[in-house]
């Protein structure tokens, strides 16, 4: 075997080996696991939304509390998440409002506490 055929051997041995070890998928959330935080969501126009990972139900919770403010059930792809954006009050007043989404579902959470999705 030539030097040069050795080295095509080995390099296609090596991205066998890397290939197999490396891209694992990330294993879907356990019922209970969080999904999303509302931490970070502090600016108006900032979005913390992913694509829901599995076909589930995701219930949005107030930090600390055993009971959900909200429960959905969604697809796989469908959005999922928080969004702050800034809500007109007439005058030039403007305030920023926190809205939970869940697929095409938005709603109202008071700004200054944290959430959290979590998959049911």
């Amino acid at each position: 075997m030539s030097i040069r055929s050795a080295g095509i051997a080995c390099f296609f041995t090596l991205l066998g080996l890397i290939g197999t070890s490396g891209c694992h998928p990330k294993p879907p959330p356990e019922p209970g696991a969080v999904v999303v935080r509302s931490e970070q969501m502090d600016e108006p126009r900032e979005q913390g939304v992913i694509d829901a990972p599995v076909d589930a139900t995701y219930a949005c919770y107030k930090a600390g509390v055993d009971e959900p403010l909200e429960t959905f059930t969604l697809k796989k792809g469908e959005k999922l998440g928080f969004e702050v954006v800034q809500s007109d009050q007439g005058r030039g007043r403007t305030v920023p409002v926190l809205y939970g989404i869940a697929g095409k579902d938005r709603f109202v959470l008071p700004i200054g506490d944290k959430y959290v999705w979590k998959r049911k």
